[in-house]
């Protein structure tokens, strides 16, 4: 995590922007491995702060005692967001100017009087483009999942089959046999005419001879898809 830490700080460094306040949950998983459907990462130029609700606090405590970074659990305090940037000396923060929506920026703005706001793109995404070691082999582990999964529905293809029970074929097997976490996307199994629509919900409709099939599915491993 570290190592990449230092890369946003220098690029951070190279805008003049103080700190980063990350709202992209991916991008929090990316740094963290914390993953949570509200969370906040701060990060200035000594410290990095998590920041989440209630129903997460122990996971997210734990999370940083390992990490050995802060976590504070935010709360309704009209002065909470003004109190961290006081606290870490805080007087401009980058945030992730397509993830932050209009009402939650005028809010920080609000509640950060003193704070300069810098609209900032693609800063965590540029380091993510180049996958490490680790990420490749998990790439490759989701890859080969998809294609033994995939071969399993191959293998139970017959007269009188649905759409959605080759879907579930897929989806099991990828689940249940192989590890996968979950899907990329709701599996697309498609027969005959239904093929020619690229966005098909699988149906029931059953298999016939000499009809043409299109099956377009993808799981998740280890939060990669």
């Amino acid at each position: 995590m570290q190592n990449k830490i230092t890369k946003i700080r220098e690029e951070l460094q190279n805008g003049k922007i103080e700190s980063l306040l990350i709202s992209n949950l991916n991008n929090i998983w990316y740094l963290t491995g914390f993953s949570a459907s509200f969370a906040k990462l701060l990060i200035t130029k000594n410290e990095i702060i998590l920041i989440s609700d209630s129903r997460y606090s122990v996971n997210a405590q734990k999370l940083c005692n390992n990490l050995e970074i802060k976590y504070i659990e935010i709360n309704s305090d009209k002065n909470f967001w003004n109190n961290i940037c006081e606290k870490y000396e805080i007087k401009n923060i980058g945030i992730e100017a397509d993830e932050v929506t209009v009402s939650g920026f005028n809010t920080l703005k609000k509640k950060c009087k003193n704070i300069n706001f810098i609209e900032t793109r693609n800063i965590i995404e540029k380091i993510r483009i180049k996958k490490s070691k680790d990420e490749i082999d998990i790439l490759r582990k989701c890859a080969e999942i998809g294609d033994l999964s995939l071969q399993k529905v191959v293998e139970r293809f017959k007269e009188g089959i649905t759409e959605k029970e080759l879907a579930w074929i897929f989806e099991k097997s990828a689940r249940e046999i192989f590890g996968a976490s979950g899907l990329s996307f709701d599996t697309i199994v498609a027969f005959a005419e239904n093929s020619a629509s690229p966005h098909h919900e699988s149906s029931n409709k059953k298999l016939e001879k000499n009809t043409p099939i299109l099956i377009d599915c993808g799981v998740k491993y280890k939060n990669y898809i």
